[in-house]
């Protein structure tokens, strides 16, 4: 599919102009030339696995020491969590543009009507959480950079008789002198965290458009049956006729929620298991016996905001995962709420089947069993923590 034939591109617009600028640097964007993204995508995934490699290779040139796998091990999980959802993307991107299409069309579609200002609503509280989420990584990122610095800052303000040590914000094997080449070494590290943080915020981005527009559709839904009793004047067979605009257009929901399913749903089993072990680890690294200590700020600094910023965008995953369950059901609520029995006994039976297959909310789940919510992102979270417990009783 190649949205660049179309004169009028819709996502150039204000409310979903942040979707172009996160997808394409990574090659995402279907408009970009076939070439030029493959090439992009190919720097992502490379750049995942060289923070992989490099901090493979200081596992084993420290001996295996558990402390230092242990303070890897958040890095290892979140260049993971990256090259999941890019290739997962990247893989099923036929699936992606498709949703992206459907968003255009519904927009297109609904324009000029009041549910339109509903549309736009919802998209513009997905650009607010996008930033939300890019400042929840890249603000961290900063902090622990500058922090890096405060010895070269030191040296030149108050310098002693002797070079203060430096230490890099992530450990990695680069075979050279760490303190003659810090800054270079310091260097590399900021760009790869830069790639780093663009893949996650931009896949998270692309899943958060989705289901923001999804959780409107059910809303739009809820509107469109209030309208159908707003308005007294209206003939029988005119409120016959705005039922059905109803139901086809909870149908349009209900498979853009399958297709949006069939696109995540497995990967998330994956990530669900990656978010578990990333809090785990962070709490180990938080309750370990010298984190604390004054003489090693910088890798305190970093083992409190890689915990505080992992929770967060976990918990904002689950949190709209709850949101998109709590919209299916808002239908449910609306319809049983309205005067449907002063209706027709044929307007009537088309509001129970609305209201029957709303008593089935939708959700998205990590695999069969699991269902992405609120509670399932407490019960992580007491998971990871009793595990954190375990393991450090047990050291």
């Amino acid at each position: 599919m190649d949205f660049s034939v179309r004169k009028e591109f819709f996502f150039e617009n204000d409310h979903y102009d942040f979707i172009q600028i996160s997808l394409s640097p990574i090659g995402l964007w279907p408009s970009t030339e076939r070439k030029t993204r493959l090439i992009r995508r190919f720097i992502v995934i490379l750049n995942c696995f060289s923070i992989l490699l490099l901090q493979t290779l200081k596992i084993i040139m420290t001996n295996y020491k558990i402390d230092i796998i242990f303070e890897i091990l958040p890095y290892f999980l979140i260049c993971f969590a990256g090259i999941f959802m890019h290739l997962n993307n990247s893989i099923n991107s036929s699936q992606m543009y498709r949703l992206l299409e459907i968003i255009k069309d519904d927009w297109h579609e609904q324009e000029g009507t009041k549910e339109f200002e509903v549309m736009k609503k919802f998209a513009q509280d997905s650009k607010t959480y996008s930033i939300i989420m890019l400042a929840i990584f890249y603000v961290p990122v900063y902090i622990i950079m500058i922090a890096s610095t405060l010895p070269l800052a030191l040296d030149f303000i108050n310098p002693l008789n002797e070079t203060r040590p430096r230490t890099l914000p992530i450990l990695m094997e680069f075979y050279v002198d760490e303190q003659k080449h810090f800054c270079p070494l310091l260097m590399i590290i900021f760009v790869m965290l830069l790639i780093l943080g663009l893949t996650l915020i931009s896949n998270c981005t692309l899943f958060l458009v989705f289901i923001q527009h999804l959780c409107g559709m059910f809303y739009v839904v809820g509107n469109m049956v209030d309208n159908v009793f707003n308005d007294k004047h209206c003939s029988e067979v005119e409120t016959y006729a705005k039922i059905v605009r109803c139901i086809k257009y909870h149908k349009q929901a209900l498979e853009f929620e399958m297709k949006l399913r069939a696109l995540y749903e497995h990967v998330y089993l994956g990530l669900v298991i990656i978010g578990l072990f990333l809090m785990a680890t962070s709490v180990i690294q938080l309750i370990q016996k010298n984190t604390f200590k004054l003489e090693n700020p910088i890798e305190s600094l970093v083992s409190i905001i890689i915990f505080i910023s992992s929770t967060i965008i976990i918990y904002l995953k689950c949190y709209f995962g709850q949101k998109l369950i709590d919209h299916s059901t808002y239908l449910l609520n609306k319809i049983f709420n309205t005067p449907w029995y002063l209706l027709t006994k044929k307007s009537q039976i088309l509001l129970w089947f609305m209201m029957a297959r709303s008593t089935k909310p939708c959700y998205l789940s990590c695999g069969k069993p699991f269902c992405i919510s609120i509670q399932f992102f407490a019960s992580m979270l007491q998971t990871a923590v009793s595990y954190a417990m375990v393991f450090c009783s047990l050291h």
